[in-house]
Formats: C-alpha cells, sequence, structure tokens
C-alpha cells in the first residue's frame, strides 16, 4: 500500500506529498456509493466497521 505517493510511470513510483496523514482505512474490496456517502460525513466516534454492512 503506498500513501502519499504519485505513480510517474509504468512502474515508477514518486513525487511524495508533503503533507501529513492523519487518519487511513482500508477496506478489503470496493465500497458502494452509500458507504462511501457514510464515511464522508465524518462524525466523531464512528464505528470502525464497513458502514451499511448489518
Amino acid at each position: 500500500m503506498q500513501l502519499g505517493r504519485a505513480k510517474t510511470g509504468a512502474s515508477t513510483w514518486g513525487e511524495y506529498w508533503p503533507g501529513a496523514v492523519s487518519d487511513v482505512w482500508a477496506f478489503q474490496g470496493a465500497l458502494t456509493d452509500a458507504q462511501v456517502e457514510l464515511l464522508a460525513v465524518g462524525e466523531p466516534d464512528l464505528p470502525t466497521d464497513v458502514p451499511g454492512s448489518d
């Protein structure tokens, strides 16, 4: 997993992002549009379960 970098060629990584990353979530598979919308709300203390997976 690469965070804060861009792919500059077919197999070359570079261009480090000079900012900071405060939070990272990784999911196995693609989320639905509804799940992404729930994550985008940014509610404090949101459980770390995949939203809408009940």
